[in-house]
């Protein structure tokens, strides 16, 4: 193993170069395959920019700031969470997004999830969208939470536009003994899919604690799934939408590998039955010396290579492998590694940030968004 990793760090190099133009508590950004020359930012506190990959510029696409929860400006795991384009928007002109609404108004939960879409109206000169209107919203599903921790929100389309997956949170609190993760009458820790009509969801997955950072390893067929853990092991997964189905990724049982709390074995398992049908991660590591939390990356280009971070300022690269964990190698990154976006034409791209919590709009300093290139010297 260590021989593997001193090659894999020996291979491996990464390049960072900081993108012009500023942007405060990036959650998510994207490209569309139509317009290359452009990427989409979506900030927490609710708004999303169209930025100019040419002229450095930016202008305002999407603003969602009445419609997203009022943030704890020193930290918050809520806001707008993730965005992204149908892959039938030429003929449908679609843009989904997952926020945090103000919760129902009897005081029961925290904040309600939201997956809605918008129909983009304005486009300019050359046909690209310009403006999405705000006013147009349909609401696909909604989600109470209890707590303000632990949300998900991450989504995944697959090419033909007839599915989509929507990972989720266990419910937060402050205790393990709370999570809905093994519940099968509760959305909270699961993988759902929305297949076609996109009305009722199907439970695919359970046993997540909280998703953050999803993404294709191998379009419309497997993805990688990064969970945070509570204070032992952070993870990522590979899941294959077809042979995974019905998975169970453990929590709160399991912390990855870790059999936590064996007397939360569901009544309908066996002790033996449950190690058996445990989801195994493919990258796994322990907390302490400075990491926090697992933020989900992409796979770079079409390599063997998977970009990935923990919160705490590092930037991470695995390598696919035939054993049952790959091997992964370090860089620092920043202060705070907040996720991670993909363009159009594969680029990777980190979000850094000095601070923990998303600040009020127009604060600064403005956060960092790092395009990362990554050399394989082999």
């Amino acid at each position: 193993m260590k021989k593997v990793v001193q090659e894999l760090r020996r291979d491996v190099h990464i390049l960072l170069k900081k993108m012009d133009g500023g942007f405060l508590a990036p959650t998510a950004l994207i490209g569309f395959e139509l317009w290359q020359e452009f990427i989409f930012v979506a900030e927490q506190h609710g708004v999303v920019y169209r930025y100019d990959l040419g002229t450095h510029t930016k202008v305002l696409f999407l603003d969602l700031r009445h419609s997203v929860i009022t943030l704890n400006e020193k930290y918050d795991e809520r806001g707008l969470l993730d965005i992204g384009f149908h892959p039938r928007f030429a003929t449908n002109n679609l843009f989904y997004v997952y926020y945090s609404a103000p919760p129902p108004k009897d005081g029961t939960y925290n904040n309600t999830g939201r997956l809605s879409h918008f129909r983009v109206k304005q486009f300019d000169k050359q046909g690209a969208p310009l403006r999405v209107d705000v006013e147009d919203e349909t609401i696909v599903f909604e989600l109470d939470e209890p707590y303000a921790n632990h949300n998900g929100g991450k989504f995944l389309f697959d090419s033909t536009g007839e599915s989509l997956y929507l990972f989720t949170g266990d419910g937060g609190g402050p205790h393990t003994e709370e999570s809905a993760s093994q519940d099968d009458q509760s959305y909270h820790g699961k993988i759902l899919h929305f297949f076609n009509d996109f009305e009722v969801p199907k439970v695919v997955a359970k046993g997540l604690r909280n998703p953050w950072g999803v993404s294709w390893w191998l379009q419309d067929h497997v993805m990688l799934v990064s969970n945070v853990g509570q204070s032992a092991r952070e993870m990522v997964y590979l899941f294959d939408v077809v042979e995974d189905v019905n998975a169970n990724f453990g929590w709160p049982v399991y912390e990855g590998t870790l059999l936590l709390q064996a007397d939360k074995i569901p009544s309908d398992y066996t002790r033996a039955e449950f190690i058996d049908a445990v989801h195994r991660p493919i990258v796994e590591y322990t907390r302490g010396d400075g990491q926090w939390a697992v933020v989900g990356g992409y796979r770079w280009r079409q390599s063997p290579f998977y970009v990935f971070g923990d919160y705490n300022g590092k930037i991470m690269v695995a390598r696919e492998s035939l054993r049952k964990q790959w091997d992964f190698i370090r860089f620092e990154g920043g202060a705070h590694v907040r996720g991670f976006g993909k363009d159009a034409m594969g680029q990777i791209y980190v979000f850094v940030s000095e601070e923990q919590g998303p600040r009020a709009s127009g604060a600064m300093p403005e956060d960092l968004i790092i395009r990362i290139d990554l050399t394989d010297n082999k």
